[in-house]
Order: structure tokens, then sequence, then C-alpha cells
């Protein structure tokens, strides 16, 4: 009895570790369909030019949801998030596919007014730049923007601009119902849109002049948090890099020039290119077990790659980086 016993807690043991996979939590930042760049000139949802110089906010308490309502429970996490640096290993968990994410847009009250001295250099509640901790009474910064606007309607931006949003009241639930990536190495990555258009709707970048506080337009940016779509899901979301897939890709580029290259494509009929949004930006037809497509002008970002046969069969299919 007692060596049965033993045999089932070893196969029980051995299936749980072979059923860890390693997680990633990867933010993608946006301005409309396309990957948000620092030092662009982009317009806003009111038709203002601006330019962004720094990026970031801080979120907690993540949970994820995978495999029929279980959930991960990160207690007492805590991210700073940078447009600079925005994936982050979440360790082996036992997770196959993942349905949602939940986390608060801020730092807990808990922990907010905390001595930002007292923590290790590489913990994210140390000193960051630039800085997202304003004292002990104010606490951190939840939402960071610096930039320059355009004020007369030029497209020249000039007008410097600094919106940092700190509060206690200000920190805002999200949840998401998110997917994940899987990659042929077992890794889940959950891709999550930061849409910054929609977290600056109705704010005047042109007039915002330095806003570092916790009422008015402060608090306005924060509730755009639960009044738009600042967090979404790309419409792409789930794909499967795992499957059987046939053939071999490989995305070449040099600068502006990008090649689709792939070998032992059968029954190939059509290639299509989307962005990280899930909307589809170009394709073409082709019927070469052997071929390539050759790209100008691709904006920097990521891209997801597929490949279709006659009868609508997905063949293959992969995730590309434009630089």
């Amino acid at each position: 009895m007692i060596k049965r016993s033993t045999f089932i807690f070893t196969l029980l043991f051995t299936f749980l570790v072979n059923a860890q996979n390693p997680l990633k939590l990867n933010f993608q930042f946006l301005n409309g369909n396309n990957t948000f760049l620092l030092n662009q000139v982009i317009s806003d949802l009111n038709g203002t030019a601006y330019k962004a110089q720094d990026i970031a906010f801080y979120i907690s308490n993540l949970k994820i949801t995978h495999d029929g309502g279980q959930v991960i429970d990160f207690q007492d996490s805590v991210f700073y998030v940078s447009i600079r640096a925005s994936i982050f290993d979440l360790g082996l968990q036992i997770v196959d596919q993942v349905e949602a994410i939940d986390f608060q847009v801020g730092v807990p009250a808990s922990i907010n007014h905390s001595d930002i001295t007292a923590y290790p250099e590489d913990h994210p509640l140390y000193f960051q730049t630039p800085a997202m901790h304003w004292g002990w009474v104010a606490g951190y910064t939840f939402f960071l923007i610096n930039g320059v606007a355009d004020n007369n309607g030029d497209n020249f931006t000039d007008v410097p601009f600094e919106l940092h949003c700190l509060g206690d009241s200000n920190a805002q639930q999200v949840h998401v119902n998110n997917g994940a990536t899987i990659w042929p190495d077992g890794t889940r990555e959950i891709f999550q849109n930061v849409n910054i258009d929609q977290w600056l709707r109705n704010l005047n970048l042109s007039t915002l002049d330095i806003q570092h506080g916790s009422a008015g337009i402060n608090a306005d940016a924060m509730m755009n948090v639960q009044n738009y779509p600042v967090f979404t899901a790309p419409l792409n979301v789930g794909i499967n890099e795992n499957s059987n897939l046939i053939g071999e890709v490989n995305f070449l580029q040099n600068g502006k020039e990008s090649e689709i290259v792939w070998k032992g494509m059968k029954t190939l009929e059509k290639v299509e290119l989307f962005d990280l949004s899930g909307a589809k930006i170009n394709q073409i037809s082709s019927k070469e077990v052997n071929g390539k497509w050759q790209i100008s002008g691709l904006n920097g970002g990521v891209y997801f790659i597929r490949f279709f046969s006659d009868s609508g069969q997905l063949l293959n299919q992969t995730k590309a980086v434009q630089p």
C-alpha cells in the first residue's frame, strides 16, 4: 500500500512539475493602432500635436485567471511599468490557457506613503528616473507622462507639459478578458495593450503645463482608466505558436526595408500581416512553396505574420519585431 501511494504521489508530482510553464506579462504602449514611440510627433484625440519624452505607471495586486476560473494571485505585488521596460517575468506557473487579468493602477494605500529609502535598489518602489515618489505625505505617482506639445496649430511642439497623477483615491481597478500567446518553448505571454491616446482623452496638452497632484486634471486622467478603453486585449489574443506548423518562416529587416522569407509552405494561398492590435495591415496572394515578401516603410512595432492554405487552413504564424 505504501509503495502504491508513493508511486501515485511521484506521478502526481511529475505531472505538476511538467505542467508548469514560464509566464510573462507584456504591456504594449499604443497610440491608436500604432506602437507608441517616444520623441515622435503624433496627434492626440483632440488633434493636438505632441511628443512624449517619458511614460510610466504603477500597477499592483495582480491576478491572472486561467484554465476554467483558477486564479494566480500575486499578493502584495507592485510593478513599475515604463515604456522603456514593460515586460515582466512572472515565473514558472501551472497554467495552460489564460482567461483574464486583473490589477490596480496605482500603489496600495497601505504602502503608498512608506519610506522609499527602505526598499532595495532593484525594488519597483525604490527611486526611479524620472522621479515617481513625492514624499511620505503625497506618496507615489500612479501615472506619469512628460512631453512637449504644440500650442498654436503649426505642428511644432514647443510647450513642455508634465502630468504626474497621485492620490490614494485615484487608484483604479482594471479587469481585462485576455489570453496568452503560447510560444514553442511553452512560455505563456500575456500581451496587454495600454492605449495612451485614451488615457489622455479630453486633456488639453497644449495648456496642461505642469500638473503634479491628485485633484482636477490629475483625477480626470485617472478616471479615464474607468471611462475609456485604456487597457485592452489585442484582437489576436491567444495566438498559439505551438501548433503543428508547416514550413519555416524568417523575418529579415534592414532599416525600413523588411522581408518575410518562407520555405516548405505547401498548399499556400495567401500571407497576411497584422499589427499588435489585431488589425490586418497588408496581405499578398502566393502559391510559392519557397518564397519571399518584401515590405517597405513598415513602422516600428510588433507584428504577426500568418500563412493560409487554399482551403483556409492556418499553415504557419510567427511574431516579428520591426525596430
